[in-house]
């Protein structure tokens, strides 16, 4: 993998997601609206993966809390 790759994934997996919060609901987050819910979704999902990329490659990074 290229280090600007890595770089981006670990930035990117370091980013606070919404579902790190014990209480997250998507429902609350977006209040209906759905495209606010869309990209809740994606932006949530592209932190998730970039996280299991970096964790199946053995690459650490802080988790902000």
């Amino acid at each position: 993998m290229k280090n600007e790759t890595i770089k981006y994934l670990i930035q990117l997996a370091e980013t606070e997601a919404p579902s790190d919060d014990d209480e997250f609901n998507a429902c609350d987050y977006s209040g209906g609206n759905l495209d606010d819910a869309c990209s809740l979704g994606y932006d949530n999902g592209s932190i998730k993966t970039a996280r299991f990329i970096l964790d199946t490659e053995g690459i650490e990074y802080k988790r902000k809390k």
